[in-house]
């Protein structure tokens, strides 16, 4: 849960059926294959939590409180989680830092990725010299999609040639 009570900022509309898109991340196909997990999220949680946090390839989640959960990820958030919106050394560095993210990924909320950009310019409002976000319509987690297969350099080569 954030500051402002937000416990998720879910996904942007327009991934919904794309291939790859939040079926297969958030509830899985249609149809179930022996052995594979409900969704590609319940499969990556659970060996996160396995592998990452447990680190016993026997564990299984089913005796796991989300009581503790914050308590047991802690260690490993503090290595993978990006959230802190202090970038000064690395601006200070001479760093200028590129985002991209995908409208359309169904594994990491793009909304998400607005929300960490807009904390590192209300934060420190120069950041906005060294730090971009690039939102792209139609791409997915990774690629993928009808948006990372668009070249829009097409238009400007045919006027230019």
């Amino acid at each position: 849960q954030n500051d402002e009570g937000s416990v998720f900022h879910g996904w942007p509309f327009g991934g919904e059926n794309e291939d790859g898109g939040w079926g297969w991340w958030l509830s899985g196909p249609g149809q179930q294959t022996e052995g594979a997990p409900p969704s590609a999220a319940f499969g990556f949680g659970v060996d996160f939590l396995r592998y990452m946090v447990e680190h016993d390839p026997d564990w299984r989640y089913e005796g796991f409180s989300f009581n503790d959960y914050r308590a047991r990820v802690a260690p490993v958030e503090s290595v993978l989680s990006a959230k802190d919106p202090n970038l000064d050394n690395f601006r200070e560095a001479g760093g200028k830092l590129l985002f991209y993210h995908g409208w359309s990924d169904a594994a990491l909320s793009a909304l998400a990725t607005v929300d960490y950009v807009d904390a590192v310019y209300a934060r420190d409002p120069t950041a906005r010299d060294d730090v971009r976000l690039f939102l792209m319509p139609g791409v997915s987690h990774c690629a993928g999609g009808p948006g990372s297969s668009m070249n829009g350099q097409t238009p400007t080569q045919r006027l230019m040639s």
